[in-house]
């Protein structure tokens, strides 16, 4: 028997989703950009919502325009009225009005998947945070399913008098961000000694993931796209240690693979 003239069938794959909220990056190296690129990279259909418009590249910082609360929430309420990210991811939230508009819109739509990248300062050294600041995120700190630190904003979250300088201060700053009512921080050491090592607390265990560290100089947005890594594991449902782990493989070799084409900082290959 021959059938003429058929059609072929697909089977459609989930098509699963995460929003990521932040400022925008014009080079595309760092922020909602590089969260975007990432979540594409894991097969995740990304949204964003604008915190700040900044004016930056690979070696300076020029310039920030913070939008104002309501802006921001009516992007967000643009999305939700539309469909339900699995997952949400925060970057730069400059302002305690930013902050605020997150904690409405995570109590309004019961967010529960949401990864928070408490961001203190860029890698030029502009400093956003202050005691009213950070009081306000420590109230979403508390609201968040993960935190993902680097060592300084870790110090400044857990109120450490000293830097942070190896797995033990890691482990006691950990400890102290948990107590902030977080349900699992990882606490991001890539310029921990030799190694890249990041730390995971949940309360109950310290789980490291470990690589040795790439010699290749500084390099843009990696603490963005790693946290956007781990929010693309938990929208398609992976526990936090899986999603770490994934985070890692594919931060490794986004690091390894980079690239210089500005003046400044090396940027991340996010096609790995």
């Amino acid at each position: 028997m021959v059938i003429k003239n058929f059609k072929e069938i697909l089977i459609k794959p989930k098509i699963y989703t995460a929003l990521t909220i932040g400022g925008s990056d014009p080079i595309g190296g760092a922020g909602i950009q590089a969260d975007l690129k990432t979540f594409n990279n894991f097969r995740i259909y990304g949204t964003s919502v604008i915190t700040a418009i900044t004016s930056q590249n690979t070696f300076q910082f020029k310039k920030i325009i913070n939008l104002k609360k309501e802006d921001i929430l009516s992007q967000i309420d643009a999305i939700y009225s539309d469909f339900e990210p699995n997952a949400v991811k925060t970057g730069l939230l400059p302002t305690v009005e930013a902050i605020e508009a997150v904690i409405l819109a995570v109590e309004k739509y019961r967010i529960k998947n949401l990864v928070v990248d408490p961001i203190t300062s860029t890698t030029t050294g502009e400093n956003f945070f202050n005691e009213e600041w950070l009081e306000a995120m420590k109230k979403l700190i508390s609201r968040a399913l993960v935190i993902t630190p680097n060592l300084k904003e870790a110090k400044i979250l857990a109120n450490m008098k000293e830097e942070i300088k190896n797995i033990e201060g890691m482990k006691n700053a950990a400890v102290g961000i948990f107590n902030l009512g977080v349900k699992n921080v990882i606490i991001k050491g890539g310029h921990l000694n030799d190694f890249a090592v990041d730390l995971f607390f949940n309360g109950n265990e310290f789980v490291s993931f470990q690589e040795k560290k790439q010699e290749i100089g500084d390099i843009h947005g990696t603490g963005c796209a790693f946290s956007a890594a781990i929010t693309a594991g938990l929208a398609k449902g992976k526990n936090v240690v899986d999603s770490t782990l994934n985070a890692k493989i594919f931060i490794t070799k986004a690091i390894k693979s980079s690239f210089k084409i500005g003046k400044g900082m090396y940027l991340l290959n996010f096609r790995v």
